[in-house]
């Protein structure tokens, strides 16, 4: 069979180039030919395959050119199958690993529905919050996971952060934000407390995100509302007292994920609201900084210029990415 396939490769491309007219023809008809307008044996003269079915075995050839792309099918999509099995197989081991901190707060869930049932409505209202809880929880581990297997996420320095009470943190702005969502799961699991990112007002608007970054406690974050989530015992926006919470916030926010470079240049133009938050709550700030952040979703650099006058217009995040590289993050 290799040997009919080579046979097969060497008049296909002897008799493509004889066929077209130019080189733009043979571009054309293998264009035509990828995009399924045009099949293999449409291309060949059919002096060619006349030659061909004199020579032995020329059923079996002629058959393998008609199934031709389904192996070619199968060769792409096989391996892509397995790569998700596989990180499918490692996320749920993963969450196996975590199985006695998911059910100690799913028997927790189960103790308040069974309170709910037999009390008062107020329980009620408890009970959904423990379901808001178990959910976190339940994210947190699934991204944890994947901050694992995809890039090696590691945490250096968190004993340095509280293990009660409030915690500010002040981050780099990366691309896309990957850092501050594995930090997140981390730190939940870890320290088994839920940190509260400030997230862009744009984002929320994103079908879909609202939901799930309400979820997670991000807030959009104004000055005092920051400080209100620094200081114990003040009262939070959702009508709950605030135990002092451990605030995530990026000045740069979406023009330096936007419009930084390679060199990881800080883009925080006139932005004071983060010293600020400092100085009203009395907390110090915790640098945070990602290695290789700007790796993992890089932005092509042409026109860099004209898009960013057209986000500072219109505060529209347009670029044109691509890759998702699996690199090291810590």
């Amino acid at each position: 069979m290799n040997s009919y396939l080579v046979i097969f490769l060497f008049f296909w491309l002897h008799s493509s180039c004889c066929v077209a007219e130019n080189e733009q023809s043979l571009l054309h008809q293998l264009y035509r030919l990828f995009t399924g307008n045009q099949t293999l044996t449409n291309i060949i003269p059919p002096n060619w395959l006349d030659y061909l079915v004199t020579l032995p075995g020329s059923g079996y050839l002629v058959a393998f050119i008609y199934w031709l792309r389904h192996p070619l099918l199968l060769c792409l999509l096989l391996p892509f199958s397995l790569i998700v099995f596989i990180y499918f197989t490692v996320i749920l081991l993963h969450l196996y690993h975590l199985r006695y901190w998911l059910r100690r707060h799913l028997n927790r869930l189960l103790s308040k529905l069974n309170q709910s049932s037999e009390g008062p409505s107020s329980a009620s209202h408890v009970c959904l919050d423990s379901l808001a809880e178990l959910l976190r929880r339940i994210v947190a581990a699934v991204w944890d996971a994947h901050g694992r297997i995809f890039h090696g996420y590691e945490v250096i320095g968190m004993e340095k952060l509280p293990t009660n009470g409030p915690a500010y943190l002040v981050y780099y702005h990366g691309t896309c934000p990957f850092d501050a969502y594995y930090f997140t799961s981390r730190y939940c699991i870890e320290r088994d407390r839920f940190p509260v990112p400030v997230v862009d007002r744009f984002v929320f608007r994103v079908p879909g995100l609202g939901r799930l970054l309400e979820t997670i406690g991000a807030i959009k974050g104004s000055v005092d509302e920051c400080v209100a989530h620094l200081q114990p015992g003040r009262i939070l926006k959702n009508g709950k007292v605030s135990q002092g919470d451990v605030l995530l916030i990026s000045p740069g926010g979406v023009r330096e994920a936007l419009f930084s470079d390679e060199f990881y240049t800080v883009m925080w133009e006139n932005r004071r609201g983060f010293a600020r938050i400092s100085l009203l709550s009395g907390q110090p700030i915790y640098p945070m900084f990602t290695e290789n952040i700007r790796e993992t979703i890089r932005i092509v650099q042409f026109g860099k210029g004209w898009w960013r006058s057209l986000y500072e217009r219109t505060r529209l995040p347009l670029a044109i990415f691509y890759g998702y590289f699996p690199v090291k993050l810590r």
